[in-house]
């Protein structure tokens, strides 16, 4: 009703009043018990709650369709859309902290915006593997189903699978050289390490694994 929203508009600064905790359980809500959470985020937005907390906070028509297209236990996805557009992933994270998100939810909120930001929909083999290797797998899963949702080709998690299938390494683990062999070779130390970097690299691009063709790089050095 007209009054009701005026009444809510008038008193959208009591919001800060609310715990994180509080405000976090109320939004998780939001998000599972509605078939269509997209109503909640815009109520949000029109009675100006949302700009109480998160002044720079606006989502397109675009957002709301594809926040209604999430899955209900697709959480942390949700939560990457609707904070993504404030703006730098530091932004993101701020916001994070704003509401005492987990450490889980924290970590694939702000790498799956600085990944979205960074990379967009389709990466190369190297970014994909290079960034694949600092994050939880629950990362690229969440990346995938935003860009589903967005109706954008989601592959990341299949295109490091396909890989995998094709004997290509996608971290140091699977890379057919290992330091002790290249420790055998005279390397030390941090040479070690840029070595493995540097054949990971090559083995990626050239779509190889063979511990010959890796080694060999070394006389390249």
């Amino acid at each position: 009703e007209p009054k009701t929203m005026e009444e809510i508009q008038k008193n959208a600064h009591l919001i800060k009043t609310v715990s994180p905790d509080r405000f976090m359980e109320e939004f998780k809500k939001l998000f599972v018990k509605s078939r269509r959470p997209s109503i909640g985020v815009r109520l949000l937005n029109e009675t100006g709650i949302m700009k109480e907390m998160f002044p720079t906070l606006k989502h397109s028509k675009e957002d709301y369709e594809a926040m209604d297209r999430l899955n209900k236990e697709e959480f942390p996805a949700f939560m990457t859309m609707f904070l993504h557009p404030i703006g730098t992933p530091s932004e993101v994270l701020d916001a994070v902290q704003q509401l005492r998100s987990s450490n889980e939810l924290g970590h694939i909120i702000g790498h799956a915006t600085a990944f979205l930001g960074q990379y967009g929909v389709t990466p190369s083999d190297l970014d994909l593997v290079k960034f694949n290797m600092t994050v939880k797998p629950e990362v690229l899963h969440t990346i995938d189903v935003i860009n589903k949702s967005y109706g954008k080709r989601a592959n990341l998690v299949d295109r490091l699978d396909k890989m995998r299938r094709d004997k290509i390494p996608t971290n140091l683990k699977e890379l057919s050289v290992r330091g002790d062999t290249l420790l055998s070779l005279g390397l030390k130390g941090q040479q070690i390490g840029k070595a493995l970097d540097m054949m990971l690299t090559y083995a990626v691009i050239h779509k190889t694994n063979d511990p010959e063709k890796l080694t060999g790089l070394l006389n390249l050095r």
